[in-house]
C-alpha cells in the first residue's frame, strides 16, 4: 500500500511551541520517549487537524486548551496551528492537486480557519472531502489506547455504522438525510403558498375595483401634467420678459463693476509695487542680519581659536619654566659644588700657613732653647710651659692634619658628585638624544602601520562589499528561481487541468461527449473527434468564432458512411442531442473578402485547420464576415446574400435575413484549449531553461561565495613599538 501520508507540521500547538515538522518516511514511523515528552499531542493533532471537534477526545475542555500556555522562559502563543501533508498522486483524494495540505487555525477567541492547499473552505466541505476519501468522523482511522477493545465490544447497530463509515457510505448516508430535511421543508413551504394562494383569492375581486381606480388615477394624472404644462408654459413666457429686463439691469451693473475693479486693480497695482518694495527691504535687511551673524560666528570661532592658543603658549611657558628652573637647580648645584670646593682650597691653604707658622715658631724654640740651655737651671719653670706650648702646638698640628685630611676627603667627595653629576647630564643628553631618534622612527613606523592598517581595512571592505555583493546576487538569483520554480507548477497545473478537462470531454454537449467517448471505446469507428479541437483560433478572434459556430462549436467530424451509425448511437441510447459534420468531398464555396477597412476577413481563412478538414471549415464559416464592431457589421450584412452573416469580436451575429443574435455567447474554452495548451507547452519549455540557468547561476555564486569565505582571511594590523624614556 502506498504511503499517503507526508508530513505534520505544528506550531503553537499545546506544548509544540516552536514550529516542528514530522517527516513521514516509507515504511512504519513510530514516535517513543518517555512520559510526558508529547507523544500523545502529536495523535491529538492529527486527530484536530482533520476536523474532530470533541474536546474530550482531544484531552480539553476549549479551543484555549489547544494553544500553547506558556513557560517560565517563553511567553503563550496567540493561535494554534496544525499542517498535515497528503501524496494524492494517485487521485484517492477528489481533487485535482498531486500534493493535498490540509491546516487549520485555532485563535484564543475561539475562532477556527480551515485551509486547504491555502484556500479557506468550511468545516462541512472539508468533512465532506474527507467522507469520500474514508477520513471522516468515527472511521477508527486514528487508533487511540482502548479503542480496539471498544470496536470489538460495539452493538451490531454501532458495528454497522464503523463499517458503513469505513466504506465511505457516511457521507451518502448524511447528504440523504440532508436532502430529506430539505424535502421537508420544501413541502411546509409549498403549504404555506397554497395557504396564501387561498388568503389571496377572496381579494382578487377587491384589487381588481382598485386597478380600474389607478387606472382612471393615472388618466387624470396625465390630464393635470398637461393643465400644469400650459400653466408652467405661461410662467415661463412672463418669467422669460421679467429675465430680460434683468439681464439689461445686470449689463448696467457690470459696467459700474468694470470700473470699479479698473480702480481696484491700480490700488491693487501700487499695494503690489509696496509690498515688493518691502520685501526688498526686509530681504536687504535678511542679508544684513546674515552677514551679521557670520560676523559673529567668525568672531566666536577667532575667539575660541585664540583661547585654544593661548592655552598652549600657557602650557608651553610652563613647560619652558620648568625646564629653565631644572637648569637652574643644576646649575645652582654645580656652583655650589664650586664654592664648596673652593672653600675647602681656602682651608687648605690656611692650615698650611699655621702649619708653617708653626714650624718656625719650633725653630725659634729650639734656637732659643740652645741659646738658653746654659740657663737651664734658671729657667726650668719657663721650660716646663714652653714644653707644654710645644705639646699643645703638636696636638693643634695634629688636629690640622686629621682638619686636612676631613677636607680633602670632602674635596675628594664633592669632585666625583660634580663628575657624578656631569656624567649624568651627558648621559641624560645622550639618553634624550637616543628617545627622540626612537620617537621619530616609532612615529614612522606608526605612520607605515596606520598606511598598512588602511589599506587592510579598504582590502577587507572591499572584500565585503564583493561577499555582500554576491550574496545578494545570490539571493535574487534565488529567489527568481523560486518565483520561476513557483510560475513553472502553476502553469502545469494549469496544463494538467486543461488535460483533464480534455480528457474528460468538459464544456461539450452531452450528445457530442457520449459520441466522442463511444470513438475513444471504438464503439464509432471513423470519427474525428470534435471540431473546436481541431481548430487553432487566434485569441483575439475566439469570442468571435464560437458566436459564429453557435451551435457547430461542438460538431462531431466523422465520415459520411458513419452518420448512420452515430444518428443510432444517439437513438438508442437517448443521450441529448449533437451536432454531426460529415466529410465529404462537396465543394463550399466561400465569400469574397471585403474592401471595408473595419471588415478583417472572411471566417473560415483566419483559423488554421488540417487540409483534410478545409472543406468543413469552409462548409461552417465561408459564409461569415468577421467585422470589428456592430456599425461595421450592420454596414456589410447590406451587401451581402440573405444566407450570409457578420460577427463582431463582441460576438453579435447579424445575419442576411435581417436577424440578430446578440447577448453573452457560449463558452469559447473547448476552442481556446489548443491554443492555451501550445501556450502552456511553449511557456512551460521557457521556463525550465530559465530554470536551469537560474540553477547554474545559482550555483556558481554558492560556490564563488564558498570560496571567498575559505581563502579571505581579514589581516592583522602592525602594532606600533613601545617609546621608551
Amino acid at each position: 500500500m502506498p504511503l499517503r501520508l507526508k508530513s505534520l507540521e505544528l506550531q503553537g500547538y499545546k506544548t509544540f511551541a516552536s514550529r516542528t515538522v514530522f517527516e513521514f518516511a516509507s515504511g512504519i514511523t513510530a514516535i517513543v520517549g518517555p512520559n510526558g515528552s508529547g507523544k500523545s499531542n502529536i495523535a491529538d493533532s492529527l486527530r484536530w487537524v482533520l476536523g474532530e471537534q470533541s474536546y474530550l477526545l482531544l484531552r480539553g475542555k476549549k479551543t484555549e486548551d489547544m494553544i500553547f500556555s506558556g513557560s517560565e522562559h517563553r511567553a503563550r502563543a496567540g493561535m494554534a496551528q496544525a499542517t498535515i501533508t497528503f501524496d494524492n498522486t494517485e487521485q484517492w483524494l477528489p481533487v485535482d492537486f498531486s500534493e493535498v495540505a490540509l491546516a487549520r487555525y485555532a485563535h484564543r477567541d475561539g475562532h477556527n480557519d480551515y485551509l486547504l492547499n491555502g484556500q479557506h473552505v468550511r468545516l462541512r466541505e472539508m468533512n465532506e472531502l474527507l467522507a469520500q476519501a474514508g477520513l471522516s468522523e468515527r472511521t477508527y482511522t486514528i487508533l487511540g489506547q482502548g479503542l480496539v477493545d471498544a470496536s470489538l465490544a460495539l452493538k451490531a447497530d454501532d458495528r454497522r455504522r464503523l463499517f458503513e463509515e469505513a466504506a465511505g457510505v457516511g457521507l451518502y448516508r448524511a447528504r440523504r438525510d440532508d436532502a430529506l430535511k430539505r424535502l421537508e421543508n420544501t413541502e411546509r413551504n409549498l403549504e404555506r403558498v397554497l395557504d396564501i394562494i387561498a388568503e389571496l383569492e377572496p381579494r382578487i375581486r377587491s384589487l381588481e375595483r382598485q386597478a380600474k381606480r389607478a387606472i382612471d388615477f393615472a388618466r387624470t394624472q396625465t390630464d393635470l401634467k398637461n393643465i400644469l404644462l400650459d400653466w408652467y408654459g405661461f410662467h415661463w413666457h412672463r418669467a422669460q420678459r421679467d429675465l430680460t429686463d434683468i439681464r439689461e439691469t445686470v449689463r448696467t451693473q457690470e459696467g459700474r463693476v468694470r470700473e470699479a475693479r479698473e480702480v481696484h486693480e491700480k490700488t491693487q497695482a501700487a499695494y503690489v509695487s509696496f509690498r515688493e518694495r518691502l520685501s526688498g527691504l526686509r530681504a536687504q535687511l535678511n542679508g544684513w542680519q546674515r552677514q551679521s551673524a557670520e560676523l559673529h560666528n567668525r568672531r566666536e570661532s577667532i575667539t575660541r581659536e585664540l583661547a585654544v592658543l593661548e592655552e598652549r603658549r600657557r602650557a608651553l611657558t610652563n613647560t619652558q619654566a620648568s625646564v629653565l628652573s631644572d637648569q637652574e637647580v643644576v646649575t645652582d648645584e654645580l656652583h655650589l659644588a664650586n664654592d664648596r670646593h673652593g672653600e675647602a682650597m681656602r682651608e687648605v691653604e690656611r692650615i698650611q700657613a699655621e702649619y708653617e707658622e708653626a714650624k718656625i715658631q719650633l725653630s725659634n724654640i729650639q734656637n732659643s732653647l740652645q741659646a738658653r740651655q746654659s740657663d737651664r737651671a734658671a729657667q726650668e719653670e719657663q721650660l716646663a710651659l714652653i714644653r707644654d706650648q710645644i705639646e699643645s702646638l703638636s696636638q693643634q698640628r695634629a688636629e690640622n692634619n686629621a682638619r686636612l685630611d676631613e677636607l680633602r676627603s670632602r674635596l675628594e667627595q664633592q669632585s666625583q658628585k660634580i663628575e657624578q653629576t656631569r656624567s649624568a647630564i651627558s648621559a641624560g643628553e645622550l639618553q634624550a638624544a637616543n628617545a627622540k631618534a626612537q620617537f621619530d622612527s616609532a612615529h614612522a613606523e606608526r605612520e607605515q602601520a596606520q598606511l598598512a592598517l588602511q589599506i587592510a581595512e579598504e582590502k577587507v571592505t572591499n572584500k565585503k562589499n564583493e561577499v555582500a555583493t554576491i550574496d545578494r546576487d545570490r539571493r535574487e538569483a534565488l529567489e527568481k528561481r523560486t518565483k520561476e520554480e513557483s510560475d513553472h507548477s502553476r502553469l502545469k497545473a494549469q496544463l494538467e487541468v486543461l488535460e483533464q478537462s480534455e480528457q474528460s470531454l468538459a464544456g461539450y454537449a452531452e450528445g457530442a461527449r457520449y459520441l466522442l467517448d463511444a470513438a475513444r471505446n471504438s464503439k464509432l469507428n471513423g470519427a474525428r473527434g470534435a471540431l473546436s479541437a481541431a481548430l487553432d483560433v487566434p485569441a483575439d478572434l475566439e469570442v468571435a468564432i464560437a458566436a459564429a459556430l453557435g451551435d457547430t462549436l461542438d460538431a462531431v467530424l466523422l465520415d459520411a458512411s458513419q452518420l448512420e451509425d452515430a444518428l443510432s448511437l444517439l437513438e438508442t441510447n437517448d443521450v441529448g442531442r449533437a451536432a454531426l459534420l460529415p466529410l465529404d468531398e462537396r465543394e463550399n464555396l466561400s465569400l469574397h473578402n471585403s474592401d471595408d477597412v473595419d471588415c478583417i476577413g472572411v471566417a473560415s481563412e483566419l483559423v488554421n485547420a488540417p487540409d483534410e478538414l478545409r472543406g468543413a471549415v469552409r462548409l461552417v464559416l465561408g459564409q461569415t464576415l468577421i467585422a470589428r464592431d456592430r456599425i461595421s457589421a450592420r454596414r456589410l450584412i447590406r451587401e451581402l446574400p440573405t444566407h450570409a452573416r457578420v460577427v463582431t469580436l463582441r460576438g453579435e451575429v447579424f445575419r442576411g435575413d435581417g436577424l440578430v443574435i446578440a447577448g453573452k455567447t457560449a463558452s469559447s474554452s473547448a476552442l481556446s484549449r489548443p491554443r492555451q495548451k501550445r501556450e502552456f507547452e511553449s511557456a512551460i519549455s521557457e521556463l525550465l531553461a530559465r530554470i536551469a540557468d537560474s540553477n547554474d547561476v545559482v550555483d556558481m555564486l554558492t560556490n564563488q561565495l564558498a570560496g571567498d569565505s575559505v581563502n579571505w582571511r581579514r589581516p592583522k594590523p602592525t602594532r606600533a613599538k613601545p617609546v621608551s624614556g
